[in-house]
């Protein structure tokens, strides 16, 4: 199986984002080098990086997971869904005031993750992980909505947004973020064929 993780770089008060801390951290995991064929990306805090990367989304992955920052958050979301809907200025000052992401695209696209997944992760990792339906409007919700319209019937693609551990001292370390991430890998290629994504 071919997996992809995505983080973001670098925006606003956050000189070190900490969903790339928390990818460098699984980068270097020898569990994903020795178990599983996994790609990492940074991608900028830009709209016109989103787009190229969306454009350019590779079909072989089997499996996407994004990641993002939830500021000043002290608990992790599972993203369920992305809405046509974009505003905010990136890093290279360019502005979107509430536009809609595609134009004839529907208001809002679901994961096709497979709930029954994302609940057996909410379950294992109560304190720290909740599911949620709205990823905000920033460049986490237009990477996340880009990337399900543009996905293959054979993919399936969630959004993670980390707790911000770098502003919430209550919030779970990185490393405890990072065993999350590893186990909606793991419970995905251990029950994933008997589940159909494009459903």
């Amino acid at each position: 199986m071919n997996i992809l993780i995505t983080s973001f770089g670098p925006f606003q008060n956050f000189q070190k984002n900490p969903s790339n801390i928390i990818m460098k951290l699984l980068e270097r995991d020898d569990y994903f080098g020795k178990h599983k064929m996994i790609d990492f990306n940074t991608i900028d805090v830009s709209y016109s990086r989103v787009d190229n990367f969306a454009q350019s989304m590779n079909e072989e992955y089997q499996l996407i997971i994004h990641l993002g920052v939830a500021s000043n958050s002290k608990i992790s979301r599972i993203e369920t869904r992305a809405y046509n809907q974009v505003e905010g200025v990136d890093i290279n000052n360019e502005k979107k005031d509430n536009e809609k992401i595609c134009t004839k695209g529907a208001s809002l696209l679901f994961t096709n993750y497979p709930e029954l997944l994302i609940d057996k992760i909410r379950k294992t990792h109560t304190n720290y992980v909740t599911v949620s339906k709205d990823p905000g409007r920033y460049l986490c919700n237009y990477l996340y909505y880009k990337s399900l319209l543009l996905q293959n019937s054979k993919q399936a693609i969630l959004f993670f947004h980390v707790a911000d551990f770098q502003n919430q001292h209550l919030a779970p370390g990185p490393k405890q973020q990072a065993n999350i991430i590893k186990d909606i890998v793991d419970v995905f290629t251990k029950d994933h064929t008997q589940i159909d994504v494009s459903s």
